[in-house]
């Protein structure tokens, strides 16, 4: 079972990062206006080009890079590469996943607007931070599996 769990933990720690990517599409952010109910993705609102979703846009950077790593450490352990660091290469992949998760949740803080009771924030946003953090804890997961 020992020989399979490092590779079922690098396969949780691709599909919580690719599952944060997907879910970003679902509605974030819903603004209620004179009765009329605006809905947008957490994409939508990286798209819109104003500097205040630049903690949105950082999210979305950390978690690309912890996917990346993802990758990189499963190509590792698929082609047998001696490698001793990739413990520490998780605990960061795991801090960059945390650090994204986070950044979700304050999805209604990063988004300047006046009167911040108009915002609700949508599943998108919330399942993004909990996937996400789901991820920081299978990286950490790794780190410590793999740590000989």
């Amino acid at each position: 079972m020992k020989k399979y769990l490092d590779y079922i933990v690098l396969g949780c720690c691709i599909l919580f990062p690719v599952l944060v990517l997907l879910l970003m599409l679902a509605p974030g952010t819903s603004v209620t206006l004179l009765g009329t109910t605006t809905t947008a993705s957490v994409y939508d609102c990286i798209s819109n080009g104003d500097s205040t979703c630049v903690g949105l846009v950082f999210a979305l950077i950390f978690t690309i890079l912890s996917l990346v790593i993802a990758v990189g450490l499963c190509a590792i352990k698929v082609f047998k590469i001696n490698f001793k660091f990739g413990w520490i290469i998780a605990f960061v992949a795991a801090l960059f996943a945390f650090i994204a998760g986070i950044l979700f949740f304050c999805i209604k803080g990063l988004l300047d607007v006046a009167d911040s009771e108009l915002i609700k924030i949508g599943a998108g946003a919330i399942m993004s931070g909990i996937f996400s953090l789901f991820g920081a804890c299978a990286f950490g997961f790794y780190g410590v599996v793999s740590k000989k």
